[in-house]
């Protein structure tokens, strides 16, 4: 699950049970730094997350 709250500026992903052990919390803080947050920075939310999720379903298939 990605959880955005453009007002209080945060964002999350949260792993469920089984999956975690593919996408583990230091994947899921690259996927978010290198990928989501940029595309936030510049207002294009859509972008950073259609692109993030694209990313963990990469790492999801990769494993």
């Amino acid at each position: 699950m990605i959880v955005l709250s453009k007002p209080l500026r945060q964002v999350g992903i949260a792993t469920g049970l089984g999956t975690e052990k593919i996408l583990t919390d230091s994947i899921c803080k690259q996927v978010l730094k290198t990928t989501m947050i940029p595309r936030f920075k510049d207002d294009m939310y859509y972008e950073g997350i259609a692109q993030g999720l694209d990313s963990l379903i990469n790492k999801w298939e990769d494993f």
